[in-house]
């Protein structure tokens, strides 16, 4: 990686408190039955060796990604959790973590780790959605130690779209809420700085016929409030599947949204040897029932 580009990724790591397991039985002996939406009620937090070497295989595949920011969503927020992924990543690539729970008692939330030898943490605030599907959002402003060169980085997760009133009025009002508090942000600043949007938006972009116009409200609301999303910047499409569905769909969810004038370098789904275009057989890839979405920006 260049000494001026930054590389950030996103990525749901699935909380074990909503991750059901076939059985344990199924899930080490490797059976063909899906392992990531089995019918049974098993949790896998039940099962504390399970979740142990699966998170051990998340922080690996962060560690050796040569990162600068790790946005992590469906962060589970246990002590123990906290230990495993701070003794495998700070002073290993990464050097702060920030934290923010979702609200009303809810079992999982968003991390942030951030290589604190490039970057210099200017100042972070905690974006609580509260009665609109208690989401949260991190907003983080770093300046890059070598140029000086500021930048916000957003990360979220929005509510997946399970009715219209979802689609139509839920997750728009949490698109407002992002852009609205970025929009606040930035007014108090001397100087506006280029801004990342990273996460778990739950959507799948698509145009318009013979438009670029994109369909889904929440992106074409990102879209025309400035961004881009990363990997089509660099790959000319949005064909990816980043994401296997409680409905049994590989769909593309996951996304890096960059500002208009930053230039992105490199965009790809980890592993990258891994085809993005089809969910990966689990014999290849049962991490999460996500890929990360890497972006290599150059300042």
């Amino acid at each position: 990686m260049l000494s001026r580009q930054l590389r950030i990724v996103t990525f749901n790591v699935l909380a074990p408190c909503y991750h059901r397991l076939a059985s344990v039985e199924q899930h080490i002996s490797e059976q063909k039955r899906n392992f990531w939406h089995a019918e049974a009620n098993e949790l896998e937090s039940d099962h504390k060796e399970l979740y142990t070497e699966r998170f051990n295989n998340v922080t690996e595949l962060l560690r050796n990604s040569d990162l600068d920011i790790a946005c992590i969503q469906e962060f589970w927020f246990t002590a123990e959790m906290k230990r495993l992924f701070e003794k495998n990543l700070i002073g290993k690539g990464f050097h702060h973590a920030l934290y923010l729970q979702r609200t009303r008692g809810r079992k999982d939330g968003l991390a942030m780790f951030i290589n604190t030898e490039k970057l210099e943490i200017v100042a972070s605030k905690d974006i609580l959605f509260k009665d609109v599907g208690h989401r949260v959002a991190q907003l983080v402003h770093v300046r890059m130690k070598d140029t000086h060169t500021e930048l916000i980085i957003v990360n979220t997760h929005l509510t997946f779209p399970h009715n219209d009133y979802d689609e139509n009025i839920l997750r728009i009002e949490q698109a407002n809420k992002i852009t609205d508090n970025l929009t606040q942000y930035i007014r108090e600043l001397e100087q506006e700085p280029h801004v990342v949007i990273a996460g778990d938006l739950n959507t799948v972009y698509s145009e318009q016929p013979e438009s670029d116009e994109c369909m889904d409200k929440v992106l074409a609301h990102l879209y025309k409030s400035g961004f881009r999303s990363g990997y089509k910047m660099v790959n000319n499409s949005h064909d990816f599947v980043s994401h296997f569905s409680h409905k049994n769909e590989p769909v593309g969810a996951d996304y890096v949204l960059v500002s208009s004038e930053l230039n992105v370098s490199k965009a790809v789904l980890l592993p990258e040897l891994v085809d993005d275009k089809k969910w990966p057989d689990k014999d290849v890839y049962q991490v999460s029932d996500h890929r990360p979405v890497l972006v290599d920006i150059n300042y």
